[in-house]
């Protein structure tokens, strides 16, 4: 019994000991990981606790016994001390003589040789008693092995839960990363896509004004080159151009065919005066001729002008479409990389929220 007290006492110590090692690791995070829940490593803590609790009740409950058991040995020594046994000799003397533990114990021993019998009765009902003391060390021996194994069983089950939910913590973090990630390589081709779009349309209202800063110069030169064939086809007797003598009629419109038309007839109405003056014919085919040339040139740098301007027109009708398209894939992309930011901020809110959790399961 007393090597079974210093065996109860050095398993006491190495279970504490693998407690407080299971528990720091859960507190330290070791080999546990933090993703694991608070309620279950309480929950294993508490079933730790009540069963080392446990055996320290069957060790103090042993210890106790071993203590009465003990004492019940002291005090059969002092009882043997007292007691004597008187052997009739062929004399008549009496010889003290000791008795010994085992005579005590052995079935040979009547109990009514012995002067006290309420002593005997008492040294049976100890015995009983240390018989079923020893009965109870017994079985508390074998629940303490029951309640080591059951430790054993759920350190092992505690560690497969943690190594489980290690696997899955890792598993969701690489997800989160890989989809993090691709997240990011969308924003970053977006936004590539977003500058490219940017600066073709930049580029197409540059060449738009460039074209039509060339349409408006071609313009100029074409109206400066038909005011001076009008200003050469004026009439010396007039005062003023044919310009601003059409100009000042109300409701007349100013064209090509017009300026040319009202030359000819001042032209024709000059050369009647001269002929009523002079009564003699001085128009000659040279200036029929000419106004005739004039005349063509007009009309073929009227038909010019006109398809310039059809062809300016077109050009500018196409770039509008074109800055139209650019437009809405302009806004297209600004929506989604709008989407994509509120997804990416969403994903840094959950990230957050993620750590806060594994430092209050830490905590």
């Amino acid at each position: 019994i007393t090597g079974s007290g210093g065996n109860i006492d050095d398993t006491i110590e190495y279970i504490d000991s693998m407690d407080d090692a299971i528990l720091g690791n859960a507190v330290t995070g070791g080999r546990i990981s933090k993703m694991y829940p608070r309620d279950e490593l309480i929950n294993y803590k508490r079933r730790i606790d009540a069963n080392t609790e446990q055996q320290r009740e069957h060790a103090d409950i042993m210890a106790a016994l071993q203590r009465k058991i003990e004492r019940y040995r002291q005090r059969f020594e002092e009882i043997e001390g007292r007691l004597t046994v008187h052997d009739w000799n062929d004399s008549g003397d009496f010889t003290d003589m000791k008795l010994k533990e085992e005579w005590l114990l052995s079935p040979r021993f009547k109990m009514q040789d012995i002067g006290d019998v309420e002593f005997a009765s008492q040294l049976e009902d100890e015995r009983r008693r240390t018989d079923d003391l020893a009965l109870q060390l017994q079985q508390e021996r074998f629940q303490n092995d029951q309640l080591q194994g059951e430790i054993q069983r759920l350190r092992q089950q505690f560690e497969i839960n943690i190594r489980d939910k290690e696997r899955v913590y890792q598993t969701r973090e690489r997800n989160l990363t890989r989809y993090l990630s691709d997240e990011q390589r969308k924003m970053m081709e977006l936004w590539s896509e977003l500058q490219r779009v940017r600066k073709q349309c930049s580029e197409y209202r540059e060449q738009t004004e460039r074209d039509l800063e060339n349409q408006r110069n071609e313009f100029i030169k074409v109206i400066r080159h038909v005011s001076g064939l009008v200003r050469g086809l004026n009439v010396e007797s007039g005062t003023h151009t044919l310009l601003s003598d059409l100009s000042s009629e109300s409701g007349v419109d100013i064209t090509q065919d017009t300026i040319l038309i009202e030359a000819v007839k001042r032209f024709h109405d000059s050369q009647q005066q001269q002929q009523q003056q002079q009564a003699v014919p001085v128009i000659g085919p040279e200036l029929i001729n000419e106004l005739r040339l004039a005349r063509s040139e007009d009309a073929g740098l009227h038909d010019e002008l006109m398809r310039k301007y059809e062809e300016s027109a077109k050009r500018i009708i196409e770039l509008e479409s074109r800055d139209d398209e650019n437009h809405n894939k302009l806004i297209a992309l600004e929506s989604d990389l709008k989407r994509t930011r509120d997804r990416l901020a969403e994903s840094q809110v959950f990230i957050v929220f993620v750590v806060v959790k594994h430092e209050l399961l830490f905590f």
